[in-house]
């Protein structure tokens, strides 16, 4: 009976040392380690607003002439606060630029120079009451969330910061990017 107590003290001792192995295992990196400042220049895709494709053609049919001129007036906020962040807060070299100029442009030809990419991979979370469709089958919140991705080797890295508000998610990515180029 003890050599049962034993194996079974024993058999439960390696299965909480085998899951803290597991757990204490370094998780990947939202920044590569090669990721260095003062070699490349960091773009920054612009961001115009929060709906996707997808999800604008829904939006746009409700109130066409007032919801364009809502998002041209808060692309244009949005566009003025990444600005101002990056200026206060990224000593580095950086560039914003449109999806299609980052892919496309000669400019940005140089993926050694032009290697990293931050976008803003927006997430659709639709409003849900008690597990319901909310009445209004077009409301829907998004995420901001901010990745980097590395043009030279076509990965995608995890998400660097996300949240409700894109200024201080913005920020607070653009903050782990600096504190990650300090370290080094």
């Amino acid at each position: 009976m003890k050599r049962i107590y034993q194996g079974l003290l024993l058999a439960v001792l390696l299965v909480i040392l085998s899951s803290y192995a597991l757990i204490s295992k370094k998780k990947d990196s939202p920044i590569p380690e090669d990721f260095d400042p003062k070699k490349t220049v960091l773009l920054i895709q612009n961001y115009y607003f929060q709906y996707p494709p997808e999800a604008r053609k829904s939006y746009l049919k409700r109130d066409s002439i007032k919801t364009i001129a809502y998002e041209a007036k808060e692309a244009q906020k949005i566009a003025e606060s990444a600005r101002k962040i990056m200026k206060e807060n990224y000593p580095y070299k950086y560039e914003f630029a449109d999806a299609e100029a980052i892919n496309s442009d000669p400019k940005y030809g140089d993926k050694d120079l032009f290697r990293f990419v931050l976008i803003n991979d927006v997430r659709l979370v639709e409003e849900l009451n008690n597990g319901q469709q909310n009445y209004d089958p077009y409301h829907q919140d998004y995420t901001p969330w901010f990745i980097l991705y590395d043009r030279k080797t076509d990965k995608q890295y995890g998400r660097l910061k996300n949240g409700s508000f894109f200024d201080v998610t913005f920020k607070k990515a653009i903050e782990a990017i600096v504190d990650f180029a300090r370290k080094k």
